[in-house]
Formats: C-alpha cells, structure tokens, sequence
C-alpha cells in the first residue's frame, strides 16, 4: 500500500485553450509548442448577448 501510487495514477486536469489563442499564447510565454500533457486544445464557440446589450443600451433593463 503506496500512498504515493494514488498521486503518479491519477490524471492530471488539463488546462483548456482555445484554437484560436495558441498561437498568441505561444508567443506571449516564449514557447514554439504546446506541452499537450498540460493542455487541451478546443473549439470554443463565439457566443455574444446581443439581446441583453441591446436591452441595455436601450435603457429597459
């Protein structure tokens, strides 16, 4: 019974990025790649309130 087995088995949570950011994240840490162990790399879809801006803008909120 090793406790520190349970530490090496268990899965590291990885860090979430955008597609889109890589590139700009790379540049801005100084790195050419992304270390894939740490970081997932996802589509993230382009959601904007338009309806609750508008609202408001419009003062009816």
């Amino acid at each position: 019974n090793n406790p520190l087995a349970f530490r090496i088995c268990r899965p590291v949570p990885q860090i979430m990025i955008d597609r889109r950011a890589v590139n700009e994240y790379l540049t801005l840490i100084g790195e050419k790649e992304l270390p894939l162990n740490f970081f997932e790399i996802i589509d993230i879809e382009d959601r904007f309130p338009v309806e609750r801006v508008n609202k408001l803008l419009n003062g009816k909120e």
